[in-house]
């Protein structure tokens, strides 16, 4: 019972401190709408699974034991996150050439879900968190 005690205690402090997968859950909402943001909350819940069976088929207890492993892991998931940094910031031209303002297109559903599950994946701190427990 301590055990799952400890679990959801961690698991409630991970939760309330925003990290790359709430903030880019926040920002699907707020730039693309409601069906948007959920189908990203949808992708991070397969991300964040995914990650857990990794770990529990030992790839977590690999990144804690290998530095240049988890290292590796790290800066994969660094680049992708910039990686979708660049893409959002290449969409959302303001102000083309013309002085006009264009509205950036909203990001599909689809698209959302996909990429939150890339992030719950690789983001080593998931997978290093269910290792511990």
């Amino acid at each position: 019972m301590h055990l799952w005690i400890g679990f959801v205690l961690a698991s409630l402090v991970m939760g309330l401190i925003p990290g790359p997968g709430v903030l880019s859950i926040i920002g699907y909402a707020i730039s693309s709408g409601t069906r948007t943001a959920l189908a990203s909350v949808a992708g991070m819940a397969v991300g964040n699974f995914l990650a857990m069976t990794l770990s529990l088929a030992g790839v977590g207890a690999l990144l804690a034991a290998s530095a240049t492993a988890f290292t590796i892991l790290k800066w994969a998931g660094a680049l992708y996150l910039i990686g979708l940094g660049l893409f959002a910031l290449w969409k959302s031209r303001a102000e083309p050439s013309g002085g006009t303002v264009v509205e950036s297109q909203p990001i599909s559903p689809r698209l959302a879900f996909l990429s939150n599950i890339a992030v719950g994946v690789f983001h080593p701190k998931t997978i290093v968190f269910f290792v511990a427990f």
